[in-house]
C-alpha cells in the first residue's frame, strides 16, 4: 500500500491548478489512478454528488497567513494546492477510519481515527484526563 495515498489526489501538472473549472462532482470523485487492483465494490464514495465541502477557503487561508506574517501573501496556485492537500488528507483519513470500523463490524469511532492517524501519519494526540 502506498505510504502517502493522498499524493495521488494532487494534480500531476499545473494546467488545472488555478483554473477553477472543476465541477463539484469531479472535485469529489475518488481517483483510482495507480490502484488497479481495487475493484468497484471496494471503493467507498463519501460525498453525495453535487455537494461540495470546502475545508479551507481562500479568504480564511489568507487571514491565517496574515496573522502569522503581516507582509506575506499567498498566490492562487499555492492556495489551490493547500486546499487540495487538506481535502485529500482528510478524505484519506476518513476513508481509512471507516474501513477500519467496517472491518470491526461497527460504526466509526474516535479510536479508529486515532489509530489511523498514528499508524499512517505518526500523529499522536494527548489523552484528556
Amino acid at each position: 500500500m502506498n505510504a502517502r495515498p493522498w499524493i495521488d489526489e494532487l494534480p500531476k501538472n499545473n494546467s488545472d491548478v488555478s483554473s477553477g473549472n472543476e465541477s463539484a462532482s469531479s472535485a469529489c470523485s475518488l481517483s483510482s489512478s495507480g490502484r488497479s487492483n481495487q475493484n468497484e465494490s471496494d471503493q467507498e464514495f463519501i460525498y453525495a454528488s453535487g455537494n461540495s465541502y470546502n475545508l479551507i477557503s481562500r479568504p480564511n487561508l489568507n487571514r491565517f497567513v496574515h496573522r502569522i506574517d503581516k507582509t506575506a501573501t499567498v498566490d492562487e496556485q499555492a492556495a489551490d494546492l493547500a486546499v487540495k492537500c487538506a481535502e485529500a488528507f482528510v478524505k484519506d483519513v476518513v476513508m481509512r477510519s471507516v474501513k477500519l470500523a467496517k472491518y470491526r463490524n461497527s460504526v466509526p469511532d474516535v479510536l479508529d481515527l486515532k489509530f489511523t492517524l498514528k499508524r499512517e501519519y505518526n500523529m499522536e494526540f494527548p489523552n484528556k484526563n
